[in-house]
């Protein structure tokens, strides 16, 4: 049994939210605005950038959610982490593993407003990915920051290396969100919504895609022939260095495994 999953939005929950409320082109179903206090000396582009769960803890957050059908416990949009109150007592955390920011969506419509969603921001974390045997790319647009690689292709767990703590970072790949097995069972027994826990190993496919459910663990997807890249036409020199770093990795497990 995998004891480590990524606590994941479902991808159809931004579909449904990112389409336009009333047909046009103009009128996405949401809206998300910041307040920050830049005398706090939280960064904005930090908090409200592509990295979420840094906003502080005086921020505001104003969501307005169109959509009069929306009840998805989990969702997120604008760098922000949106948990319902149900969620939030599913998950049961500690005050010193989570901060909870809370949410005007007082102009939302009725049935998302009843949600009393509040932002989510893991507080602590913990090594259990290992950077030497997994492959990623670090770009320079976006620089490299504090937050770790932009781009994952494959990753890989640090061995023997048990979590301590429920809802966390991982120490390098810091923009992921991990969770213990015990977690996600507790959010799925509760019936919560547009949450998704997969297997780390499956990232971009590089292995079988694997999910946790409450009857166990099912395939979701299929593994990625990492061939592909070999002949990848954009960044070629880019490519071939996965693919090369793949390879190595796949040649090594295979001796391990001898």
């Amino acid at each position: 049994m995998n004891d480590i999953w990524l606590c994941q939005a479902k991808h159809d929950t931004y579909d449904l939210i990112a389409a336009p409320n009333d047909g046009s082109d103009y009128d996405p179903g949401i809206e998300v605005n910041h307040f920050i206090d830049l005398a706090s000396g939280v960064d904005p582009n930090v908090a409200i950038g592509i990295f979420g769960g840094h906003l502080g803890a005086d921020a505001r957050v104003e969501l307005i959610l169109r959509r009069e059908n929306f009840d998805i416990d989990y969702f997120t949009w604008g760098g922000c982490m949106f948990v319902s109150k149900r969620m939030r007592e599913a998950m049961a955390l500690d005050p010193s593993e989570v901060r909870y920011i809370e949410v005007d969506a007082s102009q939302s419509a009725p049935l998302p407003r009843s949600k009393n969603y509040m932002v989510m921001e893991p507080l602590l974390m913990e090594d259990v990915l290992d950077p030497d045997r997994s492959v990623y790319w670090m770009d320079s647009i976006p620089p490299p920051t504090e937050f770790g690689p932009h781009e994952i292709y494959k990753l890989a767990f640090l061995r023997e290396v048990p979590p301590t703590i429920d809802l966390f970072y991982d120490g390098f790949f810091a923009t992921l969100v991990l969770c213990t097995d015990q977690f996600a069972l507790r959010i799925l027994e509760a019936g919560c919504t547009g949450v998704e826990f997969t297997d780390p190993r499956g990232y971009c496919c590089i292995e079988a895609p694997r999910r946790r459910t409450l009857e166990g663990i099912e395939v979701c997807g299929e593994k990625l022939d990492f061939e592909s890249y070999k002949n990848m036409p954009w960044k070629t020199e880019k490519y071939k260095w996965i693919y090369d770093k793949l390879k190595e990795l796949e040649d090594n497990d295979k001796a391990v495994e001898k």
